[in-house]
């Protein structure tokens, strides 16, 4: 996680190996880390067919599927996630280990949320706006499946 934060923060260039794990652990092509920005700058539609699946590093992969919604040539300071929880679930720790701004609306389901020694039900339509405190824990409190649409701010 250090060295992926001093990564997103311009203060070290990944080593080879690096760039070959991260690109396995997001499931793409080393290739698209290449991509030239100036077209995507231009672009303001993304199409579906560029949602990719990605594994959360320190969560098991049956207590959530995580899609990234921003394509990997997006020049913009936001990142969008579809995050699906299943009943039932309860996940020990925040999904990203980010440390700037994010927002989080439940569009499906109900969640719990647990931050500063406080339990927070969450509705279809509520939303979380995180700044530098993150949730120690999540729980699908609910029988269906929480989908959670999930946006960093960089």
């Amino acid at each position: 996680p250090s060295t992926i934060s001093q990564v997103e923060s311009n203060l070290i260039l990944p080593s080879l190996p690096a760039l070959l794990k991260i690109a396995e652990i997001l499931s793409v092509d080393v290739g698209s880390f290449f991509r030239s920005r100036g077209a995507a700058k231009a672009r303001s539609v993304f199409p579906a067919s560029e949602v990719r699946q990605i594994r959360l590093p320190n969560l098991p992969p049956e207590a959530i599927a995580a899609k990234s919604l921003t394509p990997l040539d997006f020049a913009g300071k936001v990142e969008a996630f579809l995050l699906e929880i299943p009943p039932g679930q309860t996940l020990s720790s925040h999904f990203f280990t980010y440390k700037g701004e994010e927002l989080g609306y439940l569009l499906s389901g109900e969640l719990q949320m647990n931050m500063d020694k406080a339990v927070h039900s969450l509705r279809p339509g509520d939303l979380v706006y995180l700044t530098s405190a993150v949730p120690s824990q999540w729980k699908n409190s609910g029988t269906h499946e929480a989908l959670l649409l999930w946006i960093k701010i960089g």
